[in-house]
């Protein structure tokens, strides 16, 4: 689609192009060079005290301030897109749109607005709107674990499961950019000074849609340039993703005995017996929130109550052995009740869904996924379920969303990790991202 774009004068922010192409490479990065001398700038001219950081070598697949690279590609060089007649331009002060008629007054309006938004939309003295969601702005960095922890610590000829046991560290570390869209996390392991992994987290609000993901990629640096480069194996794989919806009408039912999984259409109780959905249960209000499983083998499990009440904790720290011990045991008892069901033994990836304790919020709980590729460069994971006004995720025409208008994610976690093996050493590293508080 890109690609048949930029045959028309197209200009993506995210081009792909095969490398050996050497016009369109040195002309995209001298683009990028460029790029990053403009933010270095008005880091160190507005954000003087600020800790956020360029990368000094060039990342063909990332973009300082669009973590969603699916996303960035369909912007053009200057972060901007035009949706239903509007214009929206992307930049470190927020998203800047009108109509396209009024495409000079937005202009105007990015250089010369030094403003600071306190709220998420404002209208500025031309008609131009700024939405800048500001998301980690008021957060306490004492909340924060901040940087890296872990060094060089891939394992030669180690199993899978002792190298993820290896894996080097990394934890948020908010920055300028964060400030605008949401959080987003690199974390890089190196086999030498020109071949990495770099693991990716990130959880932002485009205005146009909200995109959370996760993603590994196997890069190789030729000429100061990284690449996506195929290397033996590739694994990427979350322990627990953790976002929440404000939960309009009806509320979702309240039911403290009853648990209910779904799989491959099937809905069965905890005794591994089908049964008809509940009045108002998942049958009429799940529907409209849909798990994007598209090969039907994620195992649902819907809660009727909050998990907090199963678990006997008053909150749910998903780094807490006692809690994870929990979580695990509730999806072993999914996959009893489905083996009970289908009459053969099941296991794998489970979501949990369940209510706050106020009845007001529905939160989704991902534990335990797992990709594994060969001969393959990446893989990546995005959850983006909540809108299809781009079409990136579009839910068909028999599916209309539960609300009226798109909603990002009301808080958001992922412990996650990506790793590799070039010959026989591995490397990766694990993301932890919690802008849950």
């Amino acid at each position: 689609m890109i690609a048949e774009k930029e045959k028309n004068g197209f200009a993506s922010l995210l081009p792909v192009f095969d490398q050996n192409d050497k016009l369109k490479t040195e002309a995209f990065r001298t683009f990028k060079i460029e790029q990053n001398n403009q933010l270095l700038e008005k880091i160190e001219r507005d954000y003087p005290q600020s800790l956020a950081r360029v990368e000094d070598d060039i990342d063909f697949e990332n973009d300082e301030l669009i973590a969603d690279e699916f996303f960035a590609a369909v912007l053009n060089r200057d972060r901007e897109i035009e949706v239903e007649g509007n214009v929206y331009k992307f930049t470190e002060k927020g998203i800047f749109y009108t109509t396209k008629d009024k495409y000079q007054d937005l202009l105007t309006s990015v250089a010369n607005y030094s403003g600071s938004a306190d709220k998420d939309l404002t209208t500025l003295d031309n008609g131009v709107m700024l939405f800048a969601p500001n998301r980690a702005a008021n957060k306490n960095c004492n909340d924060c674990r901040e940087g890296s922890s872990g060094g060089d610590n891939a394992s030669i000829l180690a199993a899978p499961q002792a190298a993820k046991n290896d894996l080097k560290i990394c934890y948020w570390d908010p920055n300028i950019w964060d400030d605008i869209f949401g959080p987003a996390e690199d974390c890089l392991d190196n086999f030498d000074s020109k071949k990495r992994m770099k693991t990716k987290v990130w959880s932002q609000n485009y205005l146009l849609f909200s995109s959370a993901g996760v993603k590994v990629a196997s890069q190789q640096k030729i000429l100061g340039v990284w690449w996506s480069d195929k290397i033996a194996e590739v694994e990427l794989g979350y322990t627990a993703v953790y976002f929440e919806y404000d939960l309009p009408q009806p509320v979702w039912p309240n039911n403290s005995f009853v648990f209910q999984y779904e799989y491959n259409g099937v809905i069965i109780d905890q005794f591994g017996r089908y049964v008809k959905p509940a009045l108002g249960g998942p049958s009429s209000i799940f529907d409209k929130f849909p798990i994007n499983d598209p090969d039907k083998r994620i195992l649902t499990i819907y809660l009727f109550q909050p998990l907090e009440a199963i678990l006997g904790k008053s909150s749910i720290d998903l780094t807490a052995n006692d809690v994870n011990n929990g979580i695990e045991s509730l999806v072993k008892q999914g996959f009893s009740a489905l083996s009970s069901y289908l009459k053969k033994e099941m296991n794998g990836s489970a979501v949990i869904v369940y209510p706050s304790a106020q009845n007001d919020k529905l939160k989704f709980l991902f534990t335990n996924w797992v990709k594994t590729t060969t001969n393959d460069n990446k893989i990546s994971e995005t959850f983006d379920w909540n809108t299809a006004v781009i079409g990136f995720s579009s839910k068909g025409s028999s599916t209309s969303p539960i609300y009226d208008s798109p909603q990002s994610y009301k808080k958001f976690m992922a412990i996650a990790y990506g790793m590799g093996r070039r010959n026989s050493t591995w490397k990766g590293s694990r993301v932890i991202l919690d802008d849950s508080k």
